[in-house]
């Protein structure tokens, strides 16, 4: 049973976070027993939660997943991956649609163990580069957990990405798909 009650003054959250917006806590806890812990926080919210729940993740959260319907506009701070349950998804740009729990988990562990010509998500927070580097950009990570697919956001979301690619000669750069309206990561040779 789940008792409605507001959220206690979230302490923001620096690491890697997936916010699950639900009805229940059933989502989250699955979640949170299939996905490795060294690697993703999960918040537990329900629908009127949604606003507070994400701005308790610093600088926004890694992910959003729900089974809610709809999800309020302002849930969709900087560039975050929305999965949605394919009921309340239908055809949203940037969103990707998720029919069961198994397909869910399975996605979301798929995006946390992504690699991209060496790029990782490393534990707790950031990207590991190739040669054990480690870079703290949350547009990064989104970007490296759907590659080769994008991310929806405002190009400024994506300067401090875009900056560590270039300052560290990174075959990889940010490209603007204005077609779909989403960034990418794409490799410098098809400038």
């Amino acid at each position: 049973m789940s008792v409605p009650m507001s959220l206690p003054g979230l302490r923001p959250d620096t690491l890697r976070s997936l916010v699950v917006i639900s009805g229940s806590a059933e989502l989250a806890v699955g979640l949170r027993d299939r996905l490795p812990r060294e690697m993703v926080v999960v918040i537990d919210a329900r629908l009127d939660e949604t606003e507070e729940a994400v701005a308790a993740c610093r600088p926004f959260p890694w992910a959003i997943a729900t089974d809610a319907r709809p999800l309020a506009p302002s849930a969709r701070r900087g560039p975050t991956i929305v999965l949605q349950h394919a009921q309340g998804a239908a055809g949203e740009l940037g969103v990707i649609a998720w029919q069961r729990f198994a397909d869910l988990a399975s996605r979301l562990q798929h995006m946390l163990g992504a690699d991209v010509d060496g790029m990782r998500l490393a534990p707790g927070l950031g990207v590991e580069l190739p040669g054990g580097e480690l870079v703290n950009s949350a547009a990064l990570q989104a970007l490296v957990s759907v590659h080769p697919d994008g991310v929806t956001g405002r190009q400024s979301d994506f300067r401090a990405a875009a900056r560590a690619l270039r300052t560290r000669s990174s075959p990889w750069r940010l490209h603007l798909d204005r077609e779909a309206a989403v960034m990418r990561l794409a490799p410098v040779s098809s400038s």
